[in-house]
C-alpha cells in the first residue's frame, strides 16, 4: 500500500505538490484507492482518495491502522562529515534500520564543510514512508569530536581489527563512525578512554558501509 507522511492528520487531508505529482504521475491512483497516511503523533490512518483535481487531491479518513509507540532504547548514528552522496546513504539506510536521529561530527580529517540538511531530511522521509515506521528520524546540530562526552548515554566507537567484543548497552546508543581518512593517532586515543568500542569486520570499510553496518549490529542487539 501507498504510505505517506503528514505532519497533520484530520479527517479530510489535501494533498498538493510533489507528494501529489508522485501519486498521479507515478502510482497513478485514481478516485475510490485506499493509502495509508502516517506520522508519530496520530499513529497511521487508512485513507481513500475522493477527488482528483490538476494540482491537488482530496483523501478521507477510514480507520485507524496502527497506534506509534516510543522505543525503550535509541540509536543516534553520530557520523563523521563526508560527502554528501555518501552521507545521504548512511542517512537512508539507517532510518531504515531504526536510528532515531543523526548527528554530523567534525573531526581533524572531515572534508566536507556544509551537508544539505534539508536534502538530508527529504531522504528520512522517503526512507520511512518505504520501510513502514511512523517516526521521522531527526537529524541534530552537527558536533565536534571534543564535545561527544555531552551526549551521554552509550558511546560505541566502530572499530576494525580489534578482537571481537560484545555490547552491553544499558541506554541509549551513540554509534560514532569515522572521516573518509579516518580518525588521528590523537582522536583515538582520546575515544577509547570515553567509547567501548565494536569490531565490525575484518576488512577496510568505507565510512559509510561502516556507518550502517554498525548501526545494524547494535539494532539487532537492542531493538
Amino acid at each position: 500500500m501507498i504510505r505517506l507522511f503528514n505532519e497533520n492528520i484530520s479527517e479530510k487531508i489535501i494533498i498538493t505538490s510533489e507528494q501529489f505529482a508522485y501519486l498521479q504521475k507515478v502510482m497513478r491512483v485514481q478516485i475510490g484507492e485506499e493509502i495509508s497516511i502516517f506520522n508519530s503523533k496520530e499513529g497511521e490512518f487508512l485513507f481513500q482518495i475522493t477527488n482528483i483535481e490538476k494540482r491537488f487531491l482530496e483523501a478521507s479518513k477510514i480507520k485507524i491502522l496502527r497506534n506509534f509507540q516510543e522505543p525503550k532504547r535509541k540509536i543516534f548514528c553520530v557520523f563523521s562529515k563526508i560527502k554528501q552522496k555518501n552521507a545521504e546513504l548512511i542517512i537512508q539506510k539507517c532510518t531504515e534500520i531504526g536510528v532515531h536521529a543523526f548527528i554530523p561530527m567534525v573531526t581533524a580529517r572531515t572534508v566536507e564543510k556544509n551537508l544539505n540538511i534539508e536534502r538530508l531530511s527529504k531522504i528520512v522521509i522517503e526512507a520511512c514512508e518505504q520501510c513502514g515506521r511512523l517516526d521521522i528520524p531527526k537529524i541534530l546540530p552537527e558536533i565536534t569530536i571534543n564535545e561527544l562526552p555531552k551526549l551521554g548515554g552509550d558511546l560505541i566507537l566502530l572499530s576494525q581489527f580489534d578482537e571481537k567484543s560484545s555490547l552491553k548497552i544499558e541506554g541509549s546508543a551513540f554509534v560514532i563512525s569515522g572521516p573518509e581518512g579516518g580518525f588521528t593517532t590523537q582522536e583515538l586515543e582520546f575515544l577509547e578512554t570515553i567509547c567501548t568500542k565494536l569490531n565490525v569486520s575484518k576488512n577496510i570499510l568505507r565510512s559509510e558501509t561502516a556507518a550502517i553496518l554498525g548501526c545494524g549490529i547494535v539494532a539487532n542487539s537492542i531493538l
